[in-house]
Parts: structure tokens; C-alpha cells; sequence
């Protein structure tokens, strides 16, 4: 529930993120194998069990940090854990995607996941969502009950005229059934204990351009989580 939760609240809001141009990918060369090897998301969840988010434009939770999970090589799969607020947490189903990008498929919509930057320690992401509004079907069933109660001569004359504005609009109404935002975060290697380098900053400031910056890591979320895990000793 708290997953569905979450998931809504990021998802309804989309409308109002900042749209920003994406960079061009290509595709690297050699073998299926080759490019695998190469993806930069597989590197990075293979070197990074956990991070944490130091800045985000996303406001909704402070204290978050990610790990991967049940990740497949054979089948470019992996599953992460986004850990908010204290002992609050959600999981997400990815693929390794074309052009070193990650998806993560839902009812609602697609989340797509970019590598803006990366230096060893720190990394920031852009993730793009894509949500397929409903269909309007109360407004379909009016339309058409009213089009039956007209004549032969006037649906035919209407039917012309439809069919001259659906070219001009059909672009425009694929566009209405898509909600597109795009959010950012920073984050940084776990045994770093809050510390992101000046050029991750200097990254994360370019993306955003805009958009508002919150800052989600505190000493607090640190010190919160070693009291919950007591085993769990600080580097």
C-alpha cells in the first residue's frame, strides 16, 4: 500500500516537473555481450551496493538512499530499493535498456532512468517519467449518442469535417495522452559518510538548471539509521 502510495503521489505531480532536453546516446559497438559488459548502470550497481541521495528535485522524502537487489546478468535485470524516512521503503523492477539508460515498467506509466555523470564516488541521475492519461470515456459516449440522432445529410457533412481535423490533431492528441516530468538527484557512495565531490555539485547544478533543489541527505539520517540498526557500524 505504501509502495502504491508513493509511486501516485511521483507520478501525479509529473505534469509540474521540469522538462529537460536529453542527451544524445549512441549505442556502443561490438557484440551483445561487449555491450553489456560496457552498460553503465550494470557497472555501477556492480560496484555499489549502497547510495545515498545527498540533493533532489523530488521534495516528497528526506533520509534516501538506494540498493540493488536479485540483479541477473544473464537477463539485464535487477531490482532496487529506495529506503525513505525511517523504515519506510518501496522496490522497483529495471531493465539495462539501450543507450546505457534503465526502465522500470508500471501500470501507470514507464520511469526511465539517464547516468548524467559519474566520477568513482558520487553519480547523478535524471529519471523521465512517462504516464498514459485514461481515455475520456464519458465524453466519447455523449459524443456519439448525439451524432446518431442526426440526420443522414448532416452526419455526412460532419463526417468531412472530421476527417480534416483529425490530421491536424492527431499529433497534438498523442501528446494529451502522455504525461511527461523529469526529476534529478546526486548521490553518493555509502562509505563516504555525506561527502559529494565539487564536480557532482557542479553537475547536479548544470541539470537542474530551474529546477528547485532539495536537500535530502542530513547527519541525522545517518545517525537515525545506526540506531535502528545497531549492528551496523559507520566507516
Amino acid at each position: 500500500m505504501l509502495k502504491i502510495t508513493v509511486l501516485a503521489l511521483v507520478l501525479t505531480t509529473t505534469g509540474e516537473l521540469r522538462n529537460a532536453a536529453e542527451a544524445k546516446q549512441s549505442k556502443a559497438p561490438g557484440s551483445t555481450s561487449e555491450a553489456s559488459r560496457q552498460h553503465k548502470f550494470k557497472e555501477f550497481w556492480n560496484n555499489y551496493k549502497k547510495v545515498w541521495t545527498a540533493n533532489s528535485t523530488v521534495p516528497f522524502y528526506d533520509c534516501e538512499w538506494e540498493e540493488p537487489a536479485n540483479m541477473s546478468e544473464s537477463e539485464d535485470r535487477l531490482q532496487i530499493i529506495t529506503h525513505f524516512g525511517i523504515g519506510n521503503s518501496f522496490t522497483l523492477n529495471w531493465t539495462f535498456s539501450d543507450n546505457d539508460t534503465m526502465t522500470s515498467e508500471l501500470p501507470e506509466g514507464v520511469f526511465t532512468r539517464y547516468m548524467e555523470y559519474q566520477n568513482g564516488t558520487c553519480a547523478v541521475f535524471k529519471d523521465e517519467y512517462v504516464r498514459k492519461s485514461p481515455p475520456n470515456e464519458e465524453a466519447d459516449k455523449k459524443k456519439k449518442k448525439k451524432k446518431n440522432k442526426k440526420s443522414k445529410k448532416e452526419k455526412e457533412k460532419e463526417d468531412k469535417k472530421d476527417s480534416k481535423k483529425k490530421k491536424k490533431k492527431s499529433k497534438k492528441e498523442k501528446k494529451k495522452k502522455e504525461i511527461k516530468g523529469v526529476d534529478y538527484r546526486m548521490v553518493f557512495d555509502d562509505t563516504k559518510i555525506g561527502h559529494v565531490p565539487n564536480d557532482c555539485r557542479e553537475k547536479y547544478r548544470n541539470v537542474i538548471g530551474q529546477a528547485t533543489n532539495h536537500r535530502i541527505y542530513k547527519r541525522a539520517c545517518r545517525n537515525a539509521q545506526a540506531k535502528k540498526n545497531p549492528k551496523e557500524k559507520e566507516p
